[in-house]
Formats: C-alpha cells, structure tokens, sequence
C-alpha cells in the first residue's frame, strides 16, 4: 500500500504535493527543526572549508593537482611553472613523412611549453569550478595537460628538406571537341590529387601538438577537382552551340570571317572562371591570324631627307603604315567569344617610317667636322679625334672632343722618343749610351717598331719623370701626365696632336732627327688602325692598346694631301672602327 501511495505521489500535482509536505511538517515540527540544524551544519562546515582550501592555495597551485600525471599540488605558482618549464625542456617531435621518419628535438621543432597558458587554464576557472573544495574534488579524477607554442617558421624550416615529392594537382573533368562537326563530344572526367606543402605539414603537426601529440605521421592531402563530369554535362548544349558558330574580325574596309569549320579545332571550354564558358585558343587563333594578317598590312613609306654637314636642305615625309597584333587581336576575340560577341576589332599598330638620311658634306673644315661626327655618333665608344691638313690642300682641319683625358697606352712612347732625340741632339747622349738592356738605339727601335714596354721604361726613367715632364710644358704639352712610372697616363687628342704636327714641322727636332724617328714610325708592325684605312699611302705613325683604349697617332702621304691625324677611342671595338673612320678622312682629303 505504501509503495502505491510513493508511486502515486509522483503522479499528483505541484500544489497537491505543496499541501500533503506542509500538513507533514505541522504534524512533526521537531523533524524540521533537526533537518534544519544538520543543513545549517553542512553549510558552515563547507564555508569553513572552503576558506581553509582558499587560504592554503592562495599564491600556490591547487590540491591534488596533476600534469600529465605528475603531481603538482599545493606548489607555489613561481616554482611549479620553473618545473614544468624543466621537466618539457626537451620536447621534441617525431614525424613520419611518407617513408622517412624525421626526428626534431625542441630547437629544431620550434615547440616549447607556455607555463602561463598552462596554469591559466588551471587557475581562470569559471562557474562550479571556481568553488575550491569543487575544484580539489575535480583534481582527483582529471589530469591537466600542458599547453604549448609553436614556432611555425622554425618548424618550417626544419621539415622543408624532407617535403619533397612534388604536389599533384586536380585535374578538372574536361571536354574533346572534334573538328568534324558529325563527331560527339566526349567528356573526360577529372582526377583527384594529392598535396603535401611545407604549409600544410605545419598546420597538421601545430593541431597535433595542440591534443599533446608528439608522434606523428603526416599524410598528402587529398584535393578534388572543381569541375566534374556533371559539370560538363551541364554545358553540353552551350558547346553544341558554339560548334556550329562563325566569327568575324573587321576594321575599316578589312575583314576576316572565321567560319564554323576554322573555329572548331579552337573551342575549349574556359573552367578558370567562376561558371564554365566557351572561349577559344589562343594560340592557334594566332596562328591563324598570322596566316590572314594581309588583309589589316598596309607597308610604310620612308621619310628621305638630305643633309650637308648636317643641316637638313631637303625632306619627302613618308606615310605611316599598320600591321595587325595578332597576339592582341587573339586575346580580344577570345575574350568577346566567352561572352557571345561574335564581331570584333583587331588590335592594329601603326608603322612609323623609317628615316632615310642622305648625308652629304662640304669641302671644308665644317663638312670634315660633321664627316667625324657624325661616324662617332653612329658607332660605339667614345672618340677624341683631330685631322689638320699639312700639306697640298686647302688647310682644312677639326677638332672633334679634343680636350677629353684618355689613357696614352703606348703612344706616351712617342713623346719619350722625341725626348731621347733631344738629348741626342744636345750631345747628352749618343745612339750608343748604354741602357742598361741594349744601347739607346736598340731601344729607340724596340720602343717604336715592336712598341716595346721595356725599353719605353727605361727610356723615360733614363730622361727624369720630373725633369721631363717640365721639359714637355715647355713644348707645349699642357694636358699630358706621363709622371706615373707603372700605373696609366694621360693625355689628349688636342696635344697628340701638337706632338706629331711639332715633330713634322720640325719645331722640337731638327730634320735628320724627324726623319729617323718618322722612318721608325713608318715600319712598325701595327697596320691595322691608320695605315690600314689609307689606301696604300705611306703612313708614319705610333699606335697605343691596352685594356679598352685603342689609339693611333699618324700623318698621312696621300696623293692629294699630306695630313695628320690622331684617333683616340674608348670602348670603340678596336682598330676595326679607326681604320673606318681613317678610310673617310682619307676619302675627304682626297676628293
């Protein structure tokens, strides 16, 4: 009977059960006052409790707490934190990576253990777990697990050596379209594919470590293709459109029309977008055009002027032309097909005409000026050059950059024979003072012939670097330095000149000297330069090489005129360009 009325007392309403416990009460009054008592005990002693549980941990660790199973209750914050700190010095990682397994330790790995998060996550607790004795409770039945930092670029750079295999990408379903319109179209599904990246190995190992897993294997990860077969059914009745489809590419009164069958092998289906749309190659689109670029090719005509010494005296101005860009016109088309516009305007570039100058120069100083420099200007390098007539002409002359230092090379040899001429000349020396590597004449003729650096030396140590050089200044030589023994000198083709035009006018030798020292010049070797480009004349002259510089001194024997003519280059491709410029000064002189 007594379990009926328990079973029924479940059954009754909230009011019925309020009213049958509070006639209960009334009949047993000294029931409520114990139940009381012993609630009112259970309360203080929990309090009690609780504020011994507060005032032990206070600063400290809670009771009965673990990491990872090691106790660490009731320590210290500061202490318990340097011990976690101690006891994960040493994590490290061992990762399996295909078939190698690579293992880090905790420099290499970048991991290392964050004891503030740590205990945070120990200490910040919220609701229930705030409560102490609750809190001492949990510790018995749970395991704290530490919580570390990852550094991702040590990580990274620790595991790129061994993520080698190269990704597969997806490959997205696709479509084959015959040229012969009679043929289906077939659909070629994608394929999955696999990728395995630096990147992605840091990420799976950072959320391993993160779950206090440190022994891991990483796998490739699977990428799907974007487009599927289904993809390509969707589309079908788009491409059957596009296979019976024309195309025209017109501008002005040209035109190209690429007909249904032209355009067939070029149809793809473009699946970079976000929707699948028909678009054409290219390439063969190109190569097509190239085959028809006729129609859009008008040819430019020249612009000819006339010039003497370089002033323009006449012009026919020339007429722009065009020409399609094929690669640009293919772009467009293929860009206005994908959005259903089937009439385009090719990309069309003008031709600008080309120049034609025909130079011409006058008798004169001013036409032989123009004649160098504009051979100057239209050849590499730069040129020091100075032509003056000496004899059996009209006196013309230039100067072309005269006054720029260039490095002498070797014809500073030229200015140490005249010098050894003086002495000679003076009674100072005879041709055969000894030099200490041949006679003063054996050295005078190795120095010119053969442009011999040892006797050059010992010539110009044997004149006096200082003492000579005020002897040049009194010659005239103003803008030449030969005072370094074995680095460069310097001069220009202003004072080369004065050299070789004081030599032939017989202001620094007299003329048994000149004509020892120019008969030298006349059978040494180098003939590439001057002589080379003077048709057979005789030429006297000293050339200089070394390193970019190439330079000839001369005067010339030419039928109509005597002339000297000193050519100094920089980077101007050798004796190659100054028997050129030796052939058109030659051609001047002797119109």
């Amino acid at each position: 009977m007594m379990n009926q009325q328990r079973i029924n007392l479940f059954h009754l309403s909230p009011t019925s059960v309020y009213v049958r416990v509070s006639n209960w009460l009334e009949r047993h009054p000294r029931g409520l006052r114990h139940a009381m008592r012993v609630g009112v005990a259970v309360m203080f002693g929990f309090t009690l409790l609780n504020a011994g549980l507060f005032t032990v941990q206070k600063d400290h660790t809670p009771a009965f707490m673990t990491i990872n199973g090691k106790s660490y209750g009731l320590m210290p914050i500061k202490d318990a934190k340097q011990l976690l700190q101690t006891e994960h010095a040493s994590t490290g990682l061992t990762i399996g990576i295909n078939d190698v397994v690579v293992v880090l330790g905790a420099s290499q790995s970048g991991v290392k253990v964050d004891t503030n998060k740590t205990f945070s996550s120990i200490t910040d607790q919220s609701g229930w777990q705030r409560i102490p004795v609750v809190n001492t409770v949990g510790n018995l039945f749970t395991s704290v697990k530490p919580v570390y930092n990852v550094d991702q670029a040590t990580l990274a750079t620790a595991l790129a050596p061994y993520i080698t295999e190269p990704s597969v990408s997806a490959k997205n379903a696709d479509v084959i379209i015959p040229s012969d319109r009679t043929k289906p179209v077939t659909i070629v599904p994608g394929t999955n594919g696999t990728e395995l990246t630096v990147a992605s190995a840091v990420e799976d190992l950072a959320l391993s470590i993160s779950k206090n897993e440190f022994t891991v294997k990483i796998m490739p990860r699977a990428t799907k293709p974007r487009w599927t077969v289904l993809d390509m059914r969707a589309i079908m009745p788009t491409i059957e459109a596009a296979r019976g489809t024309s195309m025209t590419i017109e501008a002005d009164n040209s035109k190209v029309v690429l007909s249904a069958e032209t355009l067939a092998p070029m149809l793809r289906v473009d699946t970079t977008g976000a929707t699948l749309k028909m678009t054409l190659d290219t390439t063969l689109l190109k190569a097509y055009l190239d085959s028809q670029a006729k129609a859009f090719y008008t040819a430019a005509i020249a612009t000819r002027t006339v010039q003497t010494d370089g002033t323009e005296v006449s012009r026919v101005d020339g007429i722009a032309g065009k020409q399609l860009d094929s690669v640009a016109t293919a772009k467009l088309a293929a860009e206005a097909f994908a959005r259903g516009v089937l009439k385009v305007t090719p990309a069309i570039v003008n031709l600008t005409p080309e120049l034609l100058v025909s130079r011409n120069y006058s008798n004169t100083d001013q036409g032989l000026y123009k004649k160098i420099e504009d051979f100057a200007k239209l050849h590499k390098g730069t040129y020091g050059v100075v032509a003056i007539e000496l004899a059996g002409g009209l006196n013309r002359s230039a100067f072309y950059n005269a006054d720029e230092a260039f490095t002498t090379a070797s014809t500073y040899k030229l200015f140490v024979a005249y010098g050894v001429m003086q002495k000679i000349e003076q009674g100072t020396w005879t041709m055969n003072t000894d030099t200490g590597i041949g006679t003063v004449g054996d050295c005078m003729y190795m120095m010119i012939h053969v442009s011999d650096n040892d006797c050059g030396g010992v010539l110009q140590k044997m004149l006096g670097y200082s003492s000579f050089a005020a002897q040049m200044k009194v010659d005239g030589f103003t803008e030449t330095d030969l005072l370094n023994p074995t680095g460069e000198k310097y001069s220009t083709a202003r004072d080369e000149m004065k050299l070789i035009t004081k030599l032939y006018n017989h202001e620094l030798l007299n003329a048994d000297s000149t004509e020892y020292l120019f008969g030298l010049m006349k059978q040494q070797i180098y003939r590439n330069g001057i002589p080379a480009g003077s048709y057979g004349s005789v030429v006297a002259d000293k050339v200089g090489m070394l390193y970019s510089f190439n330079h000839d001194i001369a005067v010339v024997y030419s039928p109509k005129s005597t002339y000297a003519l000193v050519i100094m280059t920089e980077d101007a491709g050798g004796s190659a360009n100054i028997k050129l410029l030796a052939q058109q000064i030659y051609e001047f002189y002797n119109q």
